[in-house]
């Protein structure tokens, strides 16, 4: 009997143990009485009061919390915890783990895992967060209510923050896709959004744009995620400062012309002296000037290049250019038999040197055969440059039966190359020349096998098409892959790929390691200082 007894007492102690937890069992008015005597704050992740804002986590998160108040000081004290969807029972909370106790203030930290499922809601799903709550039941190793508190918390959807991240990202790249179509940048797709004006696609400015994606849709997140604005960590501060730091430095070094071997001499305070040997090669519409610079006097910043026809007023100049900083230049759409003086100016910052003149350079005569079509007049762009081309139309010419249109190389010394024919008076001719970024374009009207004169030169600069081996080799240079690119390009990648999984897997914007953050910045400093240096 005795035996009986013991079973029996063994078996009843082994169900009250494995029963389940008070925060599972309807509260009373003598629960909640007790809570008084222990203070509830729900904390952010930092451990920072969360206040009258509402918790927010998806099924299977941390919900952080703290209590604080003498009878946590007791032997056996236990603290449960539940959740449950508005009107619904509550379940036990997977884990609940001691994270630290403050012994100078009598505080204990918690974090409770949620379960992976609560049952069926009460209401229809909110689009983001479903109204749930949170109980946490204190009691002594008698099973005595210390305190019992129940408060409000909102479960989050993992896939709703996805969808939402996705659609601020995609809604964020069509304004930006937009606007840079708008500018008629060239390029498509991502390559419109971080090509240069020159129709280059930018590294840096790649790296720039990586960032701001992949921190922003990081951000808006976390932010659906945990229901509040989050703080951005240091090390994600410094990362989008390297970043823009390396896109301004490289923008202006991209603004900086290539020099000449005179404008790479030591500065001096004065300004530069007269070019020599000027020279003139005339057609009978242009004339091709070149020039030595001075080896002595002030460095030359800048061509003024103007001409005259000859015998003209002084005041009569007209500029051609006044920015080049190469030692030629072709001066266009010139009469035919004509007589014209040209004249070169060095410049400086200290103000212009002293100019060199050649006088009575005179046009070749134009050899039009006999029977030939009129001279085509009104060569324009019909509109802007496009990446597959440049739009152009002119005037018709009474007799014409169809139109030769030609470019070439602008300011170089290469020839003029057809381009296309057509029988209307519109055509879209491929603009890039390799090599120069602006074209000269000219068209002659045919009849049969002879060739009218040909019209005045258009000079456009057209669109260049990015290419993502831009990425890998410097504009201009395509001889070799630039090895401080693909170095900066591959840490770039590596790093925004483990912030995004970190994002993912903990729901907060990381703190980036030292070592990512010095490997960004040796990167970045490399990637400059090449850009710099010349070969």
């Amino acid at each position: 009997m005795r035996g009986l007894v013991a079973t029996l007492v063994l078996l009843g102690s082994f169900a009250t143990a494995h029963a389940a937890p008070l925060c599972a069992s309807p509260s009373s008015p003598g629960e909640q009485a007790g809570s008084s005597a222990i203070a509830f704050t729900l904390v952010h992740a930092d451990g920072t009061p969360i206040g009258s804002d509402t918790a927010w986590q998806p099924l299977g998160g941390t919900i952080r919390f703290t209590l604080r108040g003498a009878p946590l000081a007791q032997s056996g004290v236990s603290t449960q915890v539940c959740f449950r969807y508005a009107g619904q029972q509550f379940a036990a909370a997977m884990r609940v783990t001691l994270d630290n106790t403050n012994t100078a203030d009598g505080s204990s930290s918690y974090s409770a895992v949620m379960p992976a499922t609560l049952g069926t809601r009460a209401q229809p799903a909110g689009l983001l967060a479903d109204a749930a709550q949170m109980r946490v039941v204190v009691a002594d190793r008698d099973n005595k209510v210390l305190a019992d508190v129940t408060t409000p918390i909102g479960i989050t959807s993992v896939s709703s923050a996805l969808l939402l991240a996705v659609l601020v990202t995609l809604g964020a790249s069509a304004v930006v896709w937009k606007i840079a179509s708008a500018l008629n940048v060239p390029g498509s797709g991502l390559l419109k959004v971080i090509s240069t004006r020159g129709g280059f696609a930018s590294l840096s400015q790649l790296q720039v744009v990586l960032w701001t994606f992949v921190i922003g849709a990081g951000a808006v997140y976390v932010i659906s995620i945990s229901g509040s604005l989050i703080d951005i960590s240091n090390g994600t501060l410094v990362l989008l400062g390297i970043a823009g730091v390396s896109t301004a430095a490289s923008k202006l070094q991209n603004a900086q012309t290539s020099p000449t071997p005179a404008a790479q001499a030591a500065p001096v305070q004065q300004k530069p002296d007269a070019p020599a040997d000027l020279g003139a090669e005339a057609t009978d519409t242009e004339v091709a000037l070149a020039w030595s610079a001075a080896t002595t006097g002030g460095p030359v910043r800048a061509w003024l290049v103007q001409y005259q026809p000859a015998g003209t007023n002084p005041e009569a100049w007209r500029t051609v250019t006044q920015t080049d900083l190469r030692p030629r230049c072709r001066v266009l759409n010139l009469e035919p038999a004509a007589h014209y003086d040209f004249r070169v100016t060095p410049r400086n910052e200290f103000g212009d040197g002293t100019a060199l003149t050649v006088k009575d350079v005179v046009t070749a005569a134009s050899a039009v055969p006999a029977n030939a079509p009129g001279r085509v007049v009104g060569l324009a762009l019909r509109g802007p440059p496009q990446v597959g081309g440049l739009p152009l139309s002119w005037s018709p010419v009474v007799g014409a039966q169809c139109y030769l249109v030609q470019r070439r190389a602008h300011g170089g010394d290469g020839t003029w190359q057809p381009c296309g024919t057509t029988t209307a008076t519109a055509l879209l001719v491929a603009g890039e020349v390799p090599g120069a970024s602006h074209v000269d374009l000219q068209v002659a009207a045919q009849s049969g096998e002879i060739t009218g004169r040909c019209s005045a030169v258009l000079t456009v600069r057209p669109l260049r098409r990015p290419r993502w081996t831009d990425l890998l080799v410097t504009p201009g240079d395509t001889s070799e892959v630039d090895v401080t690119r693909m170095q900066m390009l591959l840490f770039t990648v590596i790093t925004a790929l483990f912030v995004a999984m970190k994002i993912v897997v903990t729901t907060t914007i990381p703190e980036i390691p030292q070592g990512f953050l010095l490997l960004m910045g040796i990167s970045n400093g490399i990637y400059l200082t090449a850009k710099f240096i010349p070969d």
